[in-house]
């Protein structure tokens, strides 16, 4: 059922008033005619029945005020035999019939009261009301259309109609009326904002700017009003504006972060580095602050810092203040090893995530972080260390047992590798992990153990089986084809397999690396120094890819610089047995 909302007193009052200026006369209906017919009256009769109306107006009111419909509308329609066109009695005849539940009668009385008092804004506004309620919007839009082609300047109107047009995809038109309404009200805040909404909808700059400035003017001292005006200017490559605006939010609010990073941004856009240096300097440093205040700074940051430099450098800045005020704070390590690997220093990323859980360990997924960033930064001792000590802590865990495995085949300790591949093998199987990439990856490498083995049988097997599994998977290609190329056979097959993996992951420096290798023993030294040094640039930097490059270098004649190589993987792999002689050998 629909309820009645307005106020009993309202209501009541109202309809006292409206009873004794509706005095036209209007057919109601051929049901109501039929009870009228019947001898004229004198007018003591007249006034009576106005009188015994009104009575039974005023307890219909009551009944309905106390929820009791049926009561109402039986007072309501004995007081409309009596005075059948009374608008007042109509319009509380549709409200009881829309209270329970009877759409069309209550939109036939609505109509009636309206058709018996055009001039009265009332009943218009009543069916308008009632065709919103009933869901009919369509119908609600042309009859506040109406209502306001004789009333013009309602807001009640108007504060209608505009939301069903825009809801209606009407936004030229809604605009026109929420600025029509903008005109009559003490304070137009409320519709102005509607009104930017539409104009972003349209995309017309313009609308947004000049609503913009009129909100900014009616609340000065709001910050977003400058802030997104500043916005608007930056996507114009209007930059001097842009900048005053900024300036007037900085203003406003000296605290905001982002602003500052704005700003600091646009000054640097417009060659003026020195204000750009000045303004990080006095707004994020010049202060003294406690490490929880530098922690919270950053931290505003950080959300920006993955696609804003400034943002990035500045939160970092923050960060070193902390840990100077506090140098084992966790917080600030966390976070600090984000913005570090996000800038690609995965090996300093380890090292501070690893100091972060010398004071918290309890937790997995960051050491499994922390091993992960030192086997991406070169450093797979680091890696195998730090995943060792985490599964003292948390064993069975299947992702630092993998990155455990990884390390150790980096770190030719192929037996420990050995065994903790077939430990995440079991595990993953006993987890029923969804994940084909995780087995692909542990098949990779087991492929790769196997054929340091000399099991290539093994090692071919584990590789197909790998691929059947994920037909697309770089590292298995990138195993397979140094498998190959280890054991300096099918060398065209390895070739077209290292090239697959470079074109399926073209970032992956290790990659570049075995095609490099794969080069060297096609016997095209040129080509091979060429893909080592591209994986050198992107961030390889392993004991096998320094004495391959080593090898390189002397193939080509480069034996000082082959030594300086190989002396570098010697440092990083104290255990191998190769490296030593090549460095005996003799310089010329």
């Amino acid at each position: 059922m629909i309820p009645i909302t307005r106020t009993f007193v309202t209501l009541l009052t109202g309809t006292l008033l409206l009873i004794g200026c509706a005095t036209t006369i209007a057919p109601a209906g051929a049901s109501v005619q039929a009870e009228l017919q019947g001898p004229p009256t004198t007018q003591v009769q007249a006034d009576a029945r106005q009188v015994r109306a009104q009575q039974l107006l005023v307890r219909g009111l009551t009944r309905a005020y106390l929820d009791d419909h049926e009561a109402a509308l039986k007072h309501f329609e004995e007081a409309l035999r009596l005075v059948p066109n009374d608008a007042a009695l109509l319009a509380a005849t549709a409200d009881a019939h829309a209270a329970l539940g009877d759409a069309s009668a209550a939109f036939f009385y609505a109509r009636q009261a309206r058709i018996a008092a055009p001039e009265n804004i009332h009943y218009g506004l009543q069916l308008a009301r009632l065709y919103e309620e009933q869901g009919e919007a369509a119908q609600a839009a042309t009859a506040y259309t109406e209502v306001l082609a004789r009333f013009p300047e309602n807001p009640e109107a108007l504060s209608r109609l505009a939301p069903l047009q825009a809801a209606a995809g009407q936004y030229r038109n809604a605009l026109s009326t929420y600025d029509a309404l903008r005109r009559q009200l003490d304070d137009p805040m409320a519709v102005l904002d509607r009104m930017l909404q539409l104009y972003l909808q349209l995309g017309d700059e313009e609308g947004i700017e000049q609503t913009l400035l009129a909100l900014l003017a009616g609340d000065p001292g709001n910050p977003s009003y400058p802030r997104r005006l500043g916005e608007l200017y930056i996507r114009q490559n209007d930059l001097p504006r842009a900048v005053q605006r900024f300036e007037e939010t900085l203003a406003l609010d000296p605290s905001d972060f982002e602003t500052v990073l704005s700003l600091s941004n646009l000054y640097r856009q417009t060659a003026d580095t020195t204000r750009a240096e000045a303004l990080l300097e006095v707004s994020l440093f010049a202060e003294a602050a406690t490490a929880p205040q530098l922690l919270a700074r950053a931290t505003s940051l950080m959300n920006q810092a993955e696609v804003d430099t400034e943002a990035a450098l500045a939160a970092v800045r923050l960060l070193e203040q902390v840990l100077a005020q506090q140098p084992d704070h966790p917080d600030a390590l966390v976070l600090l090893g984000d913005l570090r690997y996000q800038a690609g220093a995965h090996a300093e990323a380890a090292d501070l995530w690893y100091r972060a859980l010398q004071q918290n360990p309890r937790d997995p997924l960051l050491w499994q972080q922390a091993a992960t960033a030192a086997l991406q930064g070169n450093a797979p001792g680091q890696a195998a260390d730090i995943a060792e000590e985490a599964l003292m802590l948390f064993p069975g865990q299947l992702g630092l047992v993998q990155v455990a495995a990884q390390a150790l085949l980096d770190l030719h300790r192929n037996d420990d590798a050995l065994a903790r591949f077939e430990e995440a093998l079991f595990l993953a199987n006993e987890a029923q992990a969804q994940d084909p990439g995780l087995q692909v990856d542990l098949l990779a490498g087991l492929g790769l153990l196997a054929a340091r083995r000399q099991d290539f049988a093994a090692s071919d097997s584990l590789f197909r089986r790998a691929l059947e599994i994920a037909p697309n998977h770089g590292l298995t290609f990138n195993n397979y084809a140094f498998s190959l190329a280890e054991r300096e056979t099918r060398l065209g097959e390895a070739r077209t397999l290292a090239e697959r993996a470079v074109a399926l992951v073209p970032e992956n420096p290790s990659f570049m690396g075995t095609l490099g290798w794969v080069y060297f023993k096609q016997d095209n030294p040129r080509e091979a120094e060429n893909w080592i040094k591209k994986a050198m640039a992107a961030g390889a930097g392993g004991a096998d890819l320094f004495e391959h490059y080593g090898d390189v270098l002397a193939r080509l004649g480069h034996l000082d610089e082959a030594r300086r190589a190989w002396q570098q993987a010697l440092d990083l792999n104290p255990s191998s047995t190769t490296l030593p002689r090549k460095l005996e050998r003799p310089q010329h």
